[in-house]
């Protein structure tokens, strides 16, 4: 190389956590477990969303007792997968559907 080459290193196999800004592919993907939305990096559901400076659930979902669960109405795989749904709902033919006596209010499941 002379004196007037660039060299230029990027590192596409870079993994982002969630928060990570994925709004430039040469900048690296999102982590297993998180989808790139609106140029962030979000957790998936199931996703650990403790921390409120990296913690940003995908849309259709909500961080519920520190994990990101998908709100009723959500697709949703399984049967009874309740870990993944909000509470008081369950995956019934491949919904999010809350549980008797519970009704959806703002995507939740409430009494």
């Amino acid at each position: 190389m002379d004196s007037n080459q660039v060299s230029a290193s990027f590192d596409f196999n870079t993994e982002l956590n969630a928060g990570g800004d994925c709004s430039d592919s040469n900048s690296g993907h999102c982590k297993s477990g998180t989808t790139c939305e609106s140029d962030v990096c979000k957790l998936n559901a199931g996703g650990d969303c403790s921390d409120p400076n990296s913690g940003h659930c995908k849309s259709g979902t909500t961080c519920e007792s520190d994990v990101c669960k998908k709100l009723e109405g959500q697709e949703c795989t399984g049967t009874g997968d309740a870990a993944n749904c909000v509470n008081n709902a369950d995956c019934r033919n491949s919904t999010c559907a809350c549980n008797t006596g519970y009704s959806p209010s703002d995507g939740l499941c409430t009494s």
